[in-house]
């Protein structure tokens, strides 16, 4: 299937009056000029077959996360939608030209951007990746950006679904409730039906029994249940009112803290709170390795039984999972949670397995 065909950019075309176009000369203003006044496309974009596009998907979510894309969502538009791109960010003193490829690097479009013009205009595109490039007077690529375009879900994606995210969206979009939106949106657009979160338990009860009000942690919720994402959250660090400086090093923060209430108080008073929006906990993360801790697997299964009798009395339907093991386990580490008994206490087991199966 073909894109639908692209529309004439009429009054808002560059033309050979447009200023800031100078800087082009010769030949490669005359054809960019020509090119972008006629709405030529070197063809008409297959459309990508679901791995590419959903690939490309992801692809996008890094450059915006990681480039700072500013304009729809990090540039991922559904069919249909006009694709406008800004270019101030990332085109910013690198010259004027620009050319649009798509996955299989097949120049879509190109054109000139005229001083004063804050984006790119490439209107409708058929489903798939796009990559568009800063070109300088030679048409050397200076820096890119990209793009996605993505066929409308006619449902909402299966909390069924295999394929989840990783977000962090409390943390990658720290106190910023614009882009934890976008970042949901995103997410939903990606066809997850769970992403995961993270919390640090200090930031949300910085003294014992004193919780704090509208945090980061509590926007990110609200985006994310508003996109109808289901959320597995996890949380570690204990708070420096729980610390044992004598018993528990240089680092104690990374330590479980000594008495195992604060951590069932903690965990009854946060899925409590959280209520309808957050669907499943994880107390601790790869607790087993040093930089959370290294805890013994004894140690790991008293800490679950604390979070588990917490999180169940906050929010009795919730998921309360293993505080997941880094690696694939060991036969000791199995041994551990079969003779502490405490298969009772979590509802899936989880590991980050960091290797193929």
């Amino acid at each position: 299937m073909t894109s639908p065909p692209k529309k004439n950019r009429g009054a808002g075309a560059v033309s050979d009056a447009s200023p800031g176009l100078v800087r082009w000369k010769g030949r490669h203003l005359s054809r960019a000029l020509a090119k972008h006044n006629s709405g030529e496309r070197t063809h008409q974009p297959k459309r990508a077959p679901f791995a590419t596009w959903h690939r490309s998907l992801f692809l996008t979510m890094w450059v915006f996360l990681f480039q700072g894309g500013t304009m729809l969502h990090g540039n991922v538009f559904l069919e249909g939608e006009t694709v406008r791109i800004d270019a101030g960010r990332w085109m910013e003193a690198k010259g004027c030209g620009w050319r649009a490829v798509d996955y299989e690097n097949r120049v879509v479009d190109q054109g000139v951007l005229a001083e004063g013009e804050e984006a790119i205009r490439l209107g409708r595109l058929g489903v798939g990746y796009y990559r568009i490039e800063a070109l300088d007077l030679e048409e050397r690529e200076l820096g890119w950006t990209s793009l996605a375009v993505l066929p409308a879900w006619k449902e909402s994606p299966s909390p069924d679904s295999p394929v989840c995210v990783d977000a962090a969206i409390a943390w990658f979009a720290r106190d910023d409730v614009d882009k934890q939106n976008r970042f949901a949106r995103l997410a939903k657009l990606a066809g997850v039906g769970w992403v995961r979160d993270r919390m640090s338990w200090g930031n949300l009860e910085p003294q014992p029994g004193a919780f704090a009000e509208e945090t980061t942690y509590d926007s990110s919720a609200k985006a994310q249940a508003e996109q109808g994402l289901r959320v597995l959250q996890v949380f570690h660090s204990t708070p420096p009112w729980a610390w044992d400086e004598e018993r528990d090093g240089e680092q104690p923060s990374k330590r479980f803290p000594r008495d195992l209430r604060h951590i069932h108080d903690f965990c009854r008073e946060m899925s409590a709170r959280y209520r309808g929006q957050i669907q499943a906990w994880e107390p601790w993360n790869e607790a087993n390795i040093e930089p959370f801790g290294g805890h013994p697997v004894d140690e790991m299964c008293s800490l679950q039984k604390a979070a588990y009798w917490g999180l169940k009395k906050g929010a009795p339907e919730i998921l309360a999972c293993w505080n997941v093991f880094a690696g694939a386990g060991t036969p000791l580490q199995t041994e551990g949670v079969l003779l502490n008994e405490v298969w009772p206490c979590f509802d899936t087991y989880s590991i980050h397995s960091y290797a193929g199966f």
